[in-house]
C-alpha cells in the first residue's frame, strides 16, 4: 500500500493538485495498547479496579465510582501535556519538507488525559457513580456534559427551581461550564440553547445510572452530548468504553470449557487537524481542526493511506486505542475477541481484516453488535463475515481466529495482515480506505516431523503444504429481557412517607423520581399495553428522530414512535414539513 500526500498549489485562478507518493518501505509499529491493563477501571470481581485514583469499586462489586475529568489541551499553557497527544507517524508517511517522525496535536480533549480514557467494566445490576468534572477551555465549545450511549438506563432528571437535583440519570438536559466561567459566558450559550440545568455546582455534575439485572451483555460507549457541542467535543476526543459482563446465559459469547480467549478493546478515533508545521525537526505541530471545516475528500481518491494523510497544511489522524496504525500479535494457536467501537464523530468505516499478501478479507466470527448479541441458526453455528459496516456509534464483537480466518493453511509460517477501511461512499461524504492497523498471526513452534505432510489444495493457491482443522465457534446466546422485577438499586434518592408518593414501586423500590423538597417536573408515563404489545404481520415500528430549529439560538430535539402497516409507511401519510425534513405526523 502507499502512503498518500497531497499538496494544492494555487496561481491566481489555477489550480493544480499534485500527489506525492511514498514507497512506505518495511512496516514498524509499537504494539497496541490494552486499555483495560493500562488503565483498569472495573466493578467486576477478579478484575483490577485502578490505580490512578479515577475510579473505585464497592467491596460487593455492585458499584463502580469514576471521576471523569474533561480538559481541552493548550500546550501553549501547559506544554507538559505535549505526551498525551503526541502520535508516531507510520513508516513511509511524511509530510512535506520534514524528516520527523512525531507529530504533536493542541487543542484536542480528553477524558483523564487520555484519548484512550478508562473501560469501564460493570455488570449488569451494578450502578455507576460518575462525577463529571468540566475543565475544558473557554469559549462556546466549553459546555458539556455527559451520555452513556446504547445503555438500557434512565434518563432520571429533578429539578428545583433553576437546579437539577443530584444525582442525575442518564440525561441530556443537564450541562456543566468550564470552572470560573458564568451562566452568562460564551460557554454557557449551549447550555441555555435546549433548556440545560446546572448542578449545585455549574462545572460539576453527579450522576447515578443504574442497570437493570437482566442488562444484556455488550459493549456501550460515553461520551458528551450537549447539543450543537457534541460533534466538536467527540471529534477532538471526549469518549471512552463501557463492558457490560454479563452472566452465562444472558446474552453474549461464552467459552464454557478450555482456554478463554484474549479480549481486546479497539476504540476508533478520528482527528482531522490545520496549521501543521515541520518547523521543528523531531516533532511535527498541529492544531484540531473544528469539525464543521472537516473534510471528508481531504486523503483524496483512489488511495490508501496507512494511518494518516497530510494535505497542504492538514492532516488526518486515524487512531486505534490513540495510536496511528499499532501492531497487533495473535499469539500461535490463539483465539481472540476484539470489541471495536467506532468511537468518531462522522467517519463511515468498512471494517475488514485483510491478508497482505493476497489482499483477500479474512473471515471473522460476528458475535455481537451494538450490544445485543448476533442470532445463531442453531446452536453450534457461527456467523462469518469478511467486512463490517460501522456507522459513527456503531460497535461490534468478533472472534479473531486463523482457523476462521484462512481455513486450510500453512501453521509453519506466520499470516501478516491488516485491520482497514475499505473506502466508503454514505451518498453525501465519501470517506477514505485506511489501514488502520498491522496484524500478526505467529507461526506455530517448529515440530518434528512424523511424517511427510499432506500436500491440499489452498483456496488461494493450490501446492501449499497445510494443515486441517476444524473450525469451533464461540457460542452466541440471544438476549432476552426478564419478567421479574427489575431489581437494579435506583437511580436516584427515593423520598419515603411523602404525601405526594404515588407508593412504593416493586420495580424500583420507590418512586425514585421524587426528592426532599423537590416535586416531580417530569413524569414518564409508563408505555401502554398496546404499545408493549409484538407487532402484527405486515406491522412496522416508526421511530422519528428529529431537531427543529425555530430561531437561530434554540433547537428543541424531538422524538417520536408509531406503529403502522407497511402499505401506510409513506410521505403521503404524514404532515411534511420541509423545514425540519421529518414527517411531523408520529411525533
Amino acid at each position: 500500500m502507499r502512503a498518500n500526500t497531497k499538496l494544492l498549489i494555487s496561481t491566481g485562478s489555477l489550480s493544480i493538485l499534485i500527489g506525492l507518493m511514498a514507497n512506505p518501505g518495511p512496516v514498524s509499529a509499537a504494539e497496541l495498547i490494552d486499555m483495560v491493563a493500562s488503565r483498569p477501571c472495573s466493578a467486576i470481581a477478579g478484575d483490577r479496579v485502578g490505580a490512578s485514583g479515577n475510579c473505585s469499586a464497592s467491596a460487593d462489586h455492585k458499584k463502580l465510582a469514576v471521576t471523569l475529568t474533561a480538559k481541552q489541551i493548550d500546550l501553549n499553557k501547559s506544554p507538559g501535556d505535549a505526551g498525551s497527544v503526541s502520535f508516531d507517524l507510520p513508516d513511509g508517511v511524511t509530510f512535506p519538507g520534514s524528516e520527523a517522525r512525531r507529530i504533536s496535536v493542541d487543542g484536542l480533549m480528553l477524558y483523564n488525559d487520555a484519548l484512550a480514557p478508562e473501560v469501564w467494566r460493570v455488570n449488569p445490576g451494578s450502578t455507576l457513580e460518575i462525577k463529571l468534572v468540566n475543565h475544558l477551555s473557554a469559549g462556546e465549545t466549553g459546555s458539556t456534559n455527559l451520555h452513556t450511549h446504547g445503555l438500557l438506563v434512565t434518563p432520571d432528571l429533578d429539578t428545583k427551581g433553576a437546579k437539577a437535583l443530584e444525582p442525575v440519570g442518564d440525561t441530556v438536559y443537564v450541562c456543566t461550564i468550564p470552572e470560573g466561567e458564568s451562566t452568562t459566558s460564551p460557554s454557557a450559550k449551549n447550555c441555555a440553547a435546549h433548556g440545560a440545568y446546572y448542578g449545585n455546582t455549574t462545572s460539576e455534575m453527579n450522576y447515578r445510572i443504574a442497570l437493570p439485572s437482566d442488562h444484556p451483555e455488550g459493549l456501550f460507549w460515553y461520551h458528551p452530548h450537549v447539543h450543537m457541542n457534541a460533534r466538536t467535543q467527540v471529534g477532538a476526543g471526549l469518549s471512552g468504553l463501557i463492558f457490560v459482563q454479563g452472566a452465562t446465559g444472558s446474552g453474549g459469547a461464552r467459552v464454557t470449557s478450555g482456554a478463554q480467549p484474549t479480549e481486546r478493546f479497539l476504540m476508533l478515533k478520528d482527528h482531522q487537524i490545520g496549521s501543521v508545521s515541520g518547523g521543528d525537526p523531531a516533532t511535527l505541530k498541529a492544531s484540531f481542526l473544528p469539525v464543521g471545516d472537516h473534510d471528508a475528500g481531504l486523503c483524496g481518491a483512489g488511495t490508501t493511506v496507512r494511518g494518516t494523510c497530510f494535505a497542504d497544511d492538514k492532516g488526518w489522524l486515524f487512531t486505534v486505542n490513540g495510536q496511528v496504525y499499532p501492531h497487533i500479535t495473535v499469539k500461535s494457536g490463539e483465539r481472540e475477541i476484539w470489541r471495536i467501537a467506532n468511537t468518531s464523530a462522522d467517519m463511515t468505516y468498512d471494517l475488514a481484516l485483510v491478508a497482505k499478501d493476497s489482499g483477500r478479507p479474512l473471515r471473522m466470527q460476528l458475535l455481537a453488535r451494538d450490544g445485543i448479541a448476533a442470532a445463531q441458526e442453531g446452536a453450534d453455528s457461527a456467523i462469518l463475515v469478511e467486512r463490517v459496516l460501522m456507522m459513527p456509534s456503531s460497535r461490534i464483537e468478533v472472534a479473531i481466529d486463523r482457523v476462521a480466518s484462512e481455513g486450510l493453511f500453512d501453521s509453519g509460517k506466520p499470516l501478516e495482515a491488516v485491520l482497514k477501511t475499505y473506502g466508503y461512499y454514505t451518498g453525501g461524504d465519501a470517506w477514505p480506505a485506511v489501514e488502520l492497523a498491522s496484524v500478526t498471526f505467529e507461526a506455530a513452534p517448529a515440530a518434528i516431523p512424523t511424517a511427510r505432510p499432506r500436500v491440499v489444495p489452498h483456496h488461494v493457491t493450490a501446492g501449499v503444504p497445510s494443515v486441517t482443522k476444524a473450525l469451533e465457534p464461540l457460542r452466541v446466546s440471544a438476549w432476552t429481557p426478564s419478567a421479574s422485577p427489575n431489581t437494579a438499586a435506583p437511580p436516584a434518592r427515593a423520598v419515603k412517607g411523602d404525601a405526594r408518593a404515588p407508593g412504593p414501586d416493586p420495580a424500583f423500590g420507590g418512586d425514585h423520581m421524587l426528592h426532599a423538597g423537590g416535586v416531580n417536573e417530569h413524569p414518564l408515563p409508563l408505555p401502554s399495553v398496546e404499545e408493549c404489545k409484538p407487532l402484527l404481520p405486515g406491522e412496522e415500528r416508526l421511530i422519528v428522530l428529529a431537531i427543529e430549529k425555530p430561531d437561530k439560538d434554540h433547537e428543541w430535539f424531538k422524538i417520536g414512535a408509531t406503529r403502522a402497516k407497511r402499505r401506510q409507511m409513506c410521505q403521503s401519510a404524514f404532515d411534511w414539513d420541509p423545514r425540519i425534513g421529518i414527517q411531523k405526523g408520529p411525533l
